[in-house]
């Protein structure tokens, strides 16, 4: 039972989500600071950043919740402000996870917005977007590389808001 639900979690080709020219545009209009975060995200797929188990930079590779921690960092760096508190001497965490992020931002009341991270049960962190047709996705790291899915791939435990 195990090995089939790992099976099923790795196995993601069947919830591929197309992002085409025409979502860029839609998601730049309507949600501009939201298509920074997507911006981000396709830069780093262009740039063929894989997947590594706890990997911390473009050139080594990310999990789901590094590569997740990464792209806000960036964000952050542009003077895109989040929702995370500020930190008082606790630092940077080595090892992002997905129980780090969740710690450090908070859980979408509304259930869920444009550019909201989402967190899956299998360990995934992924964003939340819609395309021009309001068919939500969710893109990240995954074991297949940067993917946008179907967000149905898997039962999504909780939405948080990481921009103001």
């Amino acid at each position: 039972e195990t090995e089939a639900r790992l099976q099923q979690a790795t196995n993601l080709g069947r919830y591929v989500h197309p992002i085409d020219e025409i979502d860029r545009k839609a998601l730049y209009t309507q949600h501009p600071q939201e298509a920074r975060i997507l911006q981000i995200i396709l830069s780093l797929r262009e740039r063929q950043t894989h997947w590594k188990l706890g990997g911390k930079t473009p050139q080594e590779g990310f999990d789901s919740p590094g590569f997740a921690f990464f792209v806000l960092r960036q964000l952050e760096s542009q003077g895109v402000p989040l929702t995370r508190p500020t930190q008082d001497g606790a630092g940077e965490p080595t090892v992002p996870s997905a129980q780090v992020l969740r710690a450090l931002f908070p859980v979408d009341a509304t259930g869920r917005a444009v550019g909201d991270l989402v967190f899956y049960p299998e360990g995934y962190a992924l964003f939340y977007f819609e395309d021009h047709n309001q068919q939500p996705y969710v893109i990240g790291m995954t074991p297949s590389g940067i993917t946008a899915l179907d967000p149905k791939f898997a039962a999504p435990a909780e939405y948080h808001r990481v921009l103001r």
